[in-house]
């Protein structure tokens, strides 16, 4: 952890809070945290003219359109990862927008309706540009279904719908490894833990006291995306997770009730605080993200005097 790197490289505690933490977080922010267009280059299918669907997302700003001649119609972009979307913009064709659609969102496997045409904020009739304030929740593709088409393109005369680009800005969430298994593990209750993070669905561990813990800490300190508790049967209680950083609390926490909880940030180790029940039984808690060698951030960084970490 940074205290027993902190030692072996003698660097004092207050470089580590004021220059070495600090240098990490921004280095964070600037790998991880980018907002961007997530649509860029993805896979697209629609209902009809799939060979031009490709327009709207090919990053190019062209102008060029894929259009339809039905009154009725879809485009689905598919992100490949699961997103965080903040806005959405449409630039439509023509006067070939639509007045009636919904927007819908593909969010842990279902899709379901997030937006309309009541929430975009279009500017100008010809050429119309919109934009949609993003929605809650990780999403891994974007349907848009088009309603009741009525105004035909004025150069060919029959296409009702007609989309230039479609933007999705936002954050994706890439990460896929476990940081959490067969990593050291204590908790409240004496020489117990491993089972939490032993891959093995058929143990689980318990607690039988009403105000529980468990810390579970990372080869390094680590980018994290978000946590998984298996519980043997419901949730028992509320629960409070935090990520660590030199055995103190860092960036954000999360309380409530969770078997998931998306909670990004940097962390040394994972912290969850049980409380609310008689007691507690997990099969496993997981925590998704990447992990970089605090030695090797002092190998490298230190000595350059913590380089802009954006370039």
């Amino acid at each position: 952890d940074l205290r027993s790197v902190m030692s072996q490289h003698k660097v004092d505690e207050d470089t580590i809070e004021n220059q070495l933490i600090p240098y990490l977080e921004d280095y964070y922010e600037a790998k991880f945290e980018i907002e961007e267009d997530v649509a860029v280059g993805e896979l697209v299918s629609a209902s009809e003219f799939p060979d031009h669907a490709w327009y709207v997302n090919d990053g190019t700003g062209s102008g060029h359109a894929w259009w339809t001649d039905q009154t009725e119609a879809w485009i689905e972009i598919d992100l490949g990862f699961p997103c965080t979307i903040s806005t959405m913009k449409i630039w439509w064709w023509g006067y070939s927008d639509c007045d009636d659609y919904d927007v819908l969102a593909e969010i842990d496997g279902s899709f379901v309706k997030v937006r309309s045409r009541a929430d975009e904020v279009r500017k100008n009739s010809f050429n119309a540009r919109g934009e949609i304030q993003g929605w809650e929740g990780r999403t891994t593709k974007v349907r848009l279904e088009l309603r009741n088409g009525k105004n035909k393109d004025p150069w060919y005369g029959k296409y009702y719908f007609g989309i230039r680009e479609i933007n999705l800005n936002g954050k994706q969430h890439i990460f896929t490894d476990n940081i959490s298994l067969n990593r050291s593990v204590t908790t409240n209750v004496a020489d117990t833990g491993s089972e939490l993070v032993d891959g093995d669905m058929e143990t689980f561990w318990t607690s039988n006291n009403k105000i529980s813990w468990i810390v579970v800490k990372f080869k390094g300190l680590c980018a994290l995306d978000h946590v998984l508790i298996d519980w043997v049967d419901d949730i028992q209680g509320n629960q409070t997770i935090q990520y660590l950083v030199g055995g103190k609390p860092h960036d954000s926490s999360a309380m409530g009730t969770y078997d998931k909880v998306d909670l990004t940030g940097l962390g040394g180790k994972l912290e969850i605080l049980l409380q609310g029940a008689n007691f507690y039984s997990i099969r496993q808690v997981s925590a998704f993200g990447t992990c970089f060698s605090s030695r090797e951030f002092f190998k490298k960084k230190v000595t350059r005097g913590f380089a802009d970490p954006k370039k």
